[in-house]
């Protein structure tokens, strides 16, 4: 990298300086103080700058930095290669800092960032960018690491860096050419554009930090007082003579001893600087997880405001509006879509001017709010009206809503109809409400029917193939429109004017077995670009005027991205996905920017001691939070497959960890595993797999699910649909199998009994000999084959003796597992049914019970149903009273309650990441009110 005029100023004040290896020697052999005082000038600026990098410009830093080079004073004779010091010296100093960064909270850097003042991670990218390109560099070999630290951290020049490193510079620049190589190749896989590494290190004081004069002094004197070693290398000898010679001395050899490595690095929970605080629910006293970027609950619907300043997400129950820079929350708004908003269309849009936001959703529900009070101001829902999951704002504020038989134009404010044209079945309006795009309701070719918006006539029946299910998307300005032909097969611009296709953009080939639900394109709403996402969910992009494709998003296989929204910096673009993340991308890079601290398609766990939650997401990373505030303790991995369930060792030393990928085209490449970690260290201690393309019989697609762990600390595994097998890791062998095959079975709190379901019943067995102790009907109906029951959940009480059990209609049975008989049954539903619709046919199906957790003592329930929305605790004596309603704010399903050991506080955890710990007096107390 060029030096810079600041740097050759510091460099001609410098003066000569002797290589490390020289400089060792003197200080190895009589502790030269001018010797260590010019190691601390030479390395002290890359040394600092780590230390910064982890701790922020505070005290702790300084106190890092001291004790990075007093360990290299105590072992300066120990070099046998100085070519390793610099790599050395940057790893003692990461992990140095990473050792006192638990108990450090970082100050803000006062380091100018080359970012827009309007880009919402001002205060969180350099930041996570500086720590990825730490832990690469210091993945590097040292022979590779050193190079690339001179020449890039500390802006040597390559002679210099040759002449530092005692090696000859042809030597240098390969080891350098294959260092960049790598580094650029880890930085890529971790999401981070090269490019985007290089902008922090030309950051002000971005990967360097200059020496104050006094703590270069101090750290100088305190070097003055290290001990000779009696028995000095025969390398530090031989190089002082050497030295003394003016030659450079280069030997084969390791570096010395280094500190013992610290438990992994732990990324900071909290919020950007400016994010407000969101204040926790009534009785709630801690959250998991991060709100920034995120929903709480799924997203089927987005809208971005023509300004780009606000992103509205629905979720079929809720609308809520947030600040797209922010995330700040400023609106959330009551769609009541019920409990299968997912199973239908929905739309949002935003009116022009930014004011009004209209939701629709087929079949009856269209609604409008003013966004400057938040308050409902319509609600169309006539008789006659079956409407489509389509809804428009014309130029001058009408509402567009299409049905069966007209395309129809609202005040939104008044609900009075303006006027319609015969156009039924609208899917698209052009910006300028000159245009539609209807279709028939067939899938295949001539089924979409351009036509003029104002006097119903079409124009133009499209010969494109599309599905039955066809997106329409126009651009900003209403000249083109883009679509998606069946199958995915290719993407189509269209001008409108000319009614004529303009280009034809093939997608890549995916097989055409039946019709895919995992395509759609639209043009963003700036009108820069189009796009077609892939049943894989990668995003394909191109340039609205050039069509030339630009660089793909990757959001991953599980997040499903719904649109793409382009912030007013014009760089940034946000990703709304149904997972209920919004990834945040670069839009010329098309690199992920991470958001710290958020989860995704998450679960969690609660360890036997209340100290800590486990939480794992779509990603494969795993963390351990703390239970009583909710920040990060530990990173147990960082990354790996999809953790779809977590369950603690008796003693919270082991943590399991199922994974579980789908290929959605390909069976071949699912597979799954089991894991089980250290949780001090984050160590794999074992793993059990399924491959798919190995285990044809039984496919990855039947998972391994662990069901938790015996006292011997032996773990108890579901091999669905084989049975349940009981493994000893230690050892890598399984040591019994039980006649189980239920995903769903639960272990008793000490590992002696299993609970699982077999045609409505709830079958008890005796984990050490098999043997069934008791068999308890559940589900009359289904027992009697009279219909296909719900699934079963099952909890345990902490001290096993009461076992809570799912029934259909929202009723959870309270077993007595000893005696093998109910105690009582309670209705956690109260309501009756949701009424929805299946395949057009009106249905009246129960509130299913989503998750369970019984206090240590059995005497309390805490339960989640109605699509697991509505969250309450309730007295498992008499009546089954109801003592208390959570505001979760998001439904809690499988693996998502839980109660602490002790029984006053209860857990309740969301799929898309985020969870809270109550207080149940707390609770209480807010329920008496």
């Amino acid at each position: 990298m060029p030096a810079t005029p600041a740097e050759i100023a510091r460099r001609a004040l410098a003066g000569r300086t002797a290589p490390p290896a020289e400089l060792l020697a003197r200080y190895a052999v009589g502790r030269d103080p001018d010797a260590f005082a010019a190691l601390v000038r030479q390395f002290g600026p890359l040394v600092l700058g780590t230390c910064r990098r982890v701790l922020g410009q505070s005290p702790d830093a300084d106190d890092a930095f001291q004790t990075v080079f007093l360990a290299l004073a105590r072992r300066a004779d120990s070099f046998r290669d100085p070519a390793t010091l610099p790599a050395w010296l940057h790893r003692v100093a990461l992990r140095t800092a990473r050792q006192v960064r638990p108990r450090h909270r970082p100050a803000p850097h006062g380091t100018a960032e080359p970012v827009a003042p309007t880009d919402p991670f001002a205060t969180v990218v350099w930041e996570d960018v500086r720590r990825i390109l730490d832990e690469e560099l210091d993945a590097l070999p040292d022979k590779l690491r050193g190079p690339v630290l001179l020449c890039w951290l500390d802006g040597l020049t390559r002679d210099e860096a040759a002449s530092v490193l005692g090696v000859p510079l042809g030597t240098l620049k390969r080891r350098l050419s294959e260092g960049r190589e790598l580094l650029r190749e880890r930085l890529t896989r971790r999401g981070l554009a090269p490019a985007l590494a290089a902008c922090a290190v030309l950051a002000p004081d971005g990967l360097r930090a200059d020496v104050p004069r006094p703590l270069a002094e101090a750290v100088a004197d305190a070097a003055r007082r290290v001990p000779v070693r009696t028995a000095v290398s025969v390398w530090a000898a031989v190089a002082a003579a050497v030295a003394a010679c003016g030659v450079a001395l280069v030997t084969a050899g390791h570096a010395p001893p280094e500190v013992a490595p610290p438990p992994r690095a732990a990324v900071a929970l909290e919020r950007p600087a400016g994010l407000p605080d969101v204040p926790l629910p009534a009785g709630a006293v801690a959250r998991f997880g991060s709100m920034h970027f995120s929903a709480p609950d799924r997203i089927f619907s987005a809208a971005r405001s023509p300004d780009g300043t606000r992103l509205a997400l629905g979720d079929g129950l809720t609308v809520r509006v947030y600040e797209s820079t922010t995330w700040r929350l400023l609106h959330t708004l009551a769609a009541d879509g019920g409990p299968d908003a997912w199973q239908k269309r929905q739309a949002l849009a935003f009116s022009p001017d930014g004011n009004r936001l209209a939701y629709a959703q087929n079949g009856k529900l269209a609604l409008t709010w003013d966004l400057t009070t938040g308050r409902l101001t319509r609600r169309f829902d006539r008789d006659g009206w079956v409407w489509q999951g389509f809804c428009a704002f014309t130029p001058d504020g009408l509402l567009a809503l299409s049905d069966e038989e007209e395309l129809r134009f609202f005040d939104p404010v008044t609900g009075a109809e303006k006027h319609a044209v015969g156009v039924p079945n609208a899917i698209a309006l052009s910006p300028d409400g000159k245009h539609y795009v209807r279709h028939t309701g067939r899938a295949g070719a001539g089924t979409l029917v351009l036509g003029n918006a104002t006097t119903g006539v079409d124009l133009h029946r499209l010969d494109t193939a599309v599905g039955s299910e066809p997106e329409v998307s126009f651009s900003p300005d209403g000249t083109r429109f883009v679509l998606m032909t069946r199958y995915g097969a290719a993407v189509e611009v269209w001008d409108v004017a000319k009614r004529a296709l303009v280009k034809r953009l093939p997608a890549p080939p995916q097989p055409t077995d039946g019709e895919r639900s995992g395509y759609g394109a639209a043009f963003t709403p700036d009108g820069r670009e189009f796009w077609l996402k892939l049943p894989g969910n990668d995003v394909m992009r191109w340039d609205a005027a050039t069509f030339l494709e630009l660089p793909r998003f990757a959001p991953g296989t599980t997040q499903s991205p719904l649109t793409i929204a382009p912030l007013p910096d014009g760089r940034t673009v946000l990703v709304p996905c149904e997972t209920g993340r919004v990834l945040v991308f670069d839009r010329q890079t098309g690199r992920e920017r991470p958001v710290p601290g958020r989860y995704g398609d998450a679960t969690f766990a609660l360890s036997p001691d209340d100290k800590f939650v486990a939480v794992g997401d779509a990603g494969g990373r795993i963390d351990l939070l703390d239970a009583a505030t909710g920040r990060l303790e530990r990173v147990v991995r960082e990354s790996g497959d999809p953790v779809y369930k977590l369950v603690f060792g008796p003693h919270g030393r082991t943590l399991g960890a199922a994974e579980i990928v789908y290929d959605s085209i390909d069976l071949t490449k699912d597979r799954a595993a089991v894991r089980v970690y250290d949780t001090t260290n984050g160590k794999e201690l074992w793993s059990q797999k399924r491959d798919g393309a190995k285990d044809r019989e039984y496919r990855s697609r039947w998972p391994l699910l662990p069901l938790g762990f015996t006292a011997t600390d032996r773990m108890v595994i579901s091999h669905y649909p084989q049975n349940t097998r009981i493994w000893d890791f230690k050892a890598g062998k399984h040591t019994d199998q039980l006649a189980a095959v239920n995903v769903n079975a639960a272990l008793s709190p000490d590992g002696t009994l299993l609970a699982t379901e077999e045609h409505g019943e709830a079958v008890i067995i005796d984990v050490a000999t098999g043997r069934e102790t008791a068999r308890v009907e559940v589900d009359p109906e289904e027992k009697a084959n009279r219909r296909f029951g719900d699934i079963m959940r099952f909890a345990w009480a902490g001290d096993g003796n009461t076992l809570a059990a799912s029934a259909p209609g929202g009723n959870v049975c309270l077993i007595d597992p000893r005696k093998g008989r109910v105690r009582t049954r309670i209705n956690v539903a109260r309501g009756g049914d949701w009424r929805f619709s299946f395949l057009h046919q009106p249905l009246s199906l129960p509130f299913s019970v989503q998750a369970l957790a019984l206090s240590p003592n059995g005497q309390q329930l805490l339960a989640s149903a109605r699509g697991g929305y509505y969250v309450a605790l309730w007295d498992t004596g008499g009546r089954g009273k109801r003592l208390a309603k959570l505001e979760c704010e998001f439904s809690v399903h499988d693996h998502g309650a839980a109660f602490s050991s002790d029984g006053t506080r209860v857990f309740t955890f969301s799929s898309t990441g985020f969870g809270y710990s109550w207080e149940v007096e707390k609770l209480l107390a807010a329920q008496r009110k």
